[in-house]
């Protein structure tokens, strides 16, 4: 259930899963240009699984909201149908697009203002994935390692009940303890990291690079549709040309320029298109590196905050076993 409220209204709306991925194309297709992360995969096996159902909708809550914070596409149509949006959210969704200035299209002596663009995200976009892999490896790791300091209590605990380790009994017990405490800190510290604004803001931006590649990709493919259209326009002119002034050639002639007017019209629309898609994807690119730079300095921020504290826990429970071991009788340890 999608609930949309603001503007002193409010709307609610239910849908299948395959209708997210029909209202991504048609927005993509109605708006060339805009930037929409993709939708989470599809799953055959285990689709009902709690966990799986639980990630797959946070990702469309995700999804949702950037649609909904997108100035461009909150005005569209096909969104506020979608959403079953009453008039009230419909006007202020325009109004908030009415605020958009796409940037003038600059053509330079260089060429193509985002010819080498599609590389340099696709480069970006490993970089996070590889960025977010590393991060979980290490949330496992931390996981792991609170298991075994865990175990490691348990086996202190097993020690200091064998009757040959009545003299080790104190410390074994005190070390144990002691190490059931930091296995607690640190399986907090993997819960943390695990739930943390960094891994988020990594797989949001790694979708939208891909989102943004997918888009200058488009866009290439109209780059070639209208250079396709203006070489037919050449050879059609060629033949007009040789035609030209020869006798019993003028339908023919005739006929090749009625097809030269029409494929001179659909360059003039194409190039429209290219025009409004390529400003639409100079502003998406400036707004991405924006949000993506802020994002992800504060997930930083917030996430060396975090692990700061943590070990600061977990070098006050190492010094509260150092303190305990070397207040037991027979202590060799030096608090």
């Amino acid at each position: 259930r999608i609930v949309t409220t603001g503007a002193g209204s409010s709307a609610s709306c239910r849908h299948r899963f395959s209708d997210f991925g029909r209202v991504r194309a048609e927005l993509i297709r109605g708006s060339p240009g805009v930037v929409l992360p993709a939708l989470p995969e599809k799953q055959v096996l285990n689709r009902f699984a709690p966990e799986f159902v639980e990630k797959r909708g946070k990702m469309l809550e995700l999804f949702m909201h950037k649609l909904i914070s997108h100035p461009i596409v909150v005005a569209s149509s096909i969104l506020s149908n979608f959403l079953d949006w009453p008039e009230q959210l419909v006007g202020a969704a325009k109004a908030i697009s009415c605020t958009v200035q796409l940037p003038p299209l600059e053509l330079s002596d260089a060429g193509d203002p985002l010819s080498d663009a599609s590389k340099g995200v696709m480069a970006l976009h490993d970089e996070l994935g590889a960025s977010r892999s590393t991060f979980k490896s290490l949330i496992g790791k931390q996981h792991d390692t609170s298991t075994a300091v865990f175990e490691l209590s348990r086996n202190f605990t097993e020690l200091s009940n064998n009757s040959l380790n009545t003299v080790l009994r104190s410390h074994l017990v005190t070390f144990a303890d002691g190490a059931q405490g930091l296995a607690a800190i640190i399986r907090q510290q993997s819960d943390e990291n695990g739930d943390c604004a960094l891994l988020v803001a990594l797989k949001t931006y790694k979708m939208l690079a891909y989102a943004l590649h997918e888009q200058l990709k488009a866009r290439q493919k109209l780059i070639a549709a209208i250079d396709k259209a203006n070489a037919s326009l050449a050879d059609l002119q060629t033949q007009v040309s040789k035609m030209s002034g020869r006798a019993g050639k003028e339908k023919k002639v005739a006929e090749l320029d009625q097809q030269c007017d029409a494929i001179k019209e659909k360059v003039s629309a194409m190039r429209d298109e290219h025009s409004l898609f390529t400003r639409t994807l100079q502003w998406e690119i400036e707004r991405f590196h924006r949000a993506k730079n802020a994002e992800l300095s504060s997930a930083l921020a917030d996430m060396a905050v975090r692990n700061r504290d943590i070990v600061l826990r977990e070098h006050a429970a190492w010094s509260e076993v150092v303190a305990n071991l070397s207040g037991l009788e027979g202590s060799v340890v030096q608090p």
